[in-house]
């Protein structure tokens, strides 16, 4: 079970890590890094305020799955299997949130920028 938490541990503490340079807008538009989205990639200011947004929630995201890996490490009796569920159920569930709540901003963000949203 100690290898499932370095795993668990370790993959909040990058998403974390990974937030902050785009949280502190130091990422430039780039295919690589970032929340990219064709409207992101057009459009450098619209880049720098979505990812800013989208960076808060992955951080938020990555300080969450690093709690309940570390914390649920020390309760006592659980199995691995529970354990291995419910850090899972962290990751996905999480990072589904993360994802959903991070194109509502892009879209907020637009809208107040008076720029058109997504055509459905």
């Amino acid at each position: 079970m100690l290898i499932i938490m370095i795993a668990f541990t370790a993959s909040g503490l990058l998403a974390a890590g990974l937030a902050i340079p785009l949280l502190r807008g130091k990422v430039p538009p780039n295919r690589f890094y970032g929340f990219r989205t064709p409207a992101t990639l057009r459009d450098e200011e619209l880049w720098y305020a979505a990812n800013q947004a989208s960076a808060r929630h992955l951080l938020v995201w990555g300080i969450c799955c690093t709690v309940i890996a570390l914390g649920a490490f020390f309760l006592p009796n659980i199995s691995e299997d529970v354990y291995f569920a419910l850090n899972l159920g962290a990751v996905v569930g999480g990072g589904l949130v993360v994802i959903l709540w991070s194109f509502w901003d892009l879209r907020r963000i637009q809208q107040e920028q008076g720029q058109k949203g997504p055509k459905r």
